[in-house]
């Protein structure tokens, strides 16, 4: 295990603050087309690295506040990675240039339509789960959700590496790469995003053992009381898809 999940915050420090300097060394407020660079890695370096490092508290006892911390942070990010896509199109078509015609405009644009399909199916899982669950069954749901959960990553690797492919291009080697400073935080901000991705393990889930949760009555309470009354089959449906 390299990433400890008791130091998972220094993951978080680290993408938080590497995200930020890179965004605000790309950034020029006279020319139109630094809000692309600018809008992708706030979008995609920051805030859908830091919605996918929440995914990974879903298993703890923070289950519901990490879901909806995830949602929030992959639709903010998302927003900012349209609006970067938009400002580049609008850049590309008003000078009159081809465009996707490099491998990194290539890769960037097969990484923003998984990504909106992602946050669609996303949307979908999040806001429409009852529904989805009464018409499909618990079990297509758990599919299409660990579908999500492994497409996303898929995804956002692809997304990384077509950033990692735009800090190549002209006019990165003349605003960062000659400065090795510079480039060593490029590469430090794209590796940290492959840290939080792929090697920081999931929070365990709490144990059967000791303490009982709040609300859970013991099995001679809950036997006689259930015969009676058995639990609403919606109840039973949304406690059994709560691993999606």
């Amino acid at each position: 295990m390299i990433v400890d999940p008791k130091n998972f915050k220094v993951v978080h420090g680290y993408v938080i603050a590497v995200g930020l300097v890179l965004g605000v060394m790309v950034w020029s407020p006279g020319t139109l087309f630094t809000y692309h660079p600018l809008f992708m890695v706030l979008g995609y370096g920051l805030l859908m690295t830091e919605g996918i490092l929440a995914s990974r508290y879903i298993k703890s006892r923070e289950r519901k506040s990490s879901i909806k911390l995830h949602v929030n942070l992959q639709l903010a990010g998302y927003f900012l990675a349209l609006l970067g896509f938009l400002v580049i199109v609008y850049n590309k078509y008003s000078r009159e240039r081809p465009h996707f015609q490099s491998y990194h405009s290539l890769l960037g644009l097969f990484g923003f339509l998984g990504t909106t399909a992602q946050v669609g199916v996303g949307v979908a899982i999040y806001y429409l789960r009852p529904a989805l669950l009464k018409k499909y069954g618990v079990s297509f749901v758990i599919k299409v959700g660990r579908l999500h959960a492994f497409s996303g990553n898929i995804t956002h690797g692809v997304s990384m590496g077509s950033m990692a492919l735009g800090f190549l291009s002209n006019w990165s080697y003349a605003t960062f790469l000659s400065d090795p400073v510079i480039f060593g935080l490029i590469l430090a901000v794209l590796s940290l995003a492959a840290i939080g991705l792929f090697v920081t393990p999931d929070l365990p889930a709490p144990s059967s053992s000791g303490r009982k949760p709040r609300g859970v009555s013991s099995p001679s309470a809950s036997s006689s009381s259930t015969s009676d009354h058995p639990p609403p089959s919606d109840v039973t449906i949304v406690d059994a898809a709560a691993t999606v």
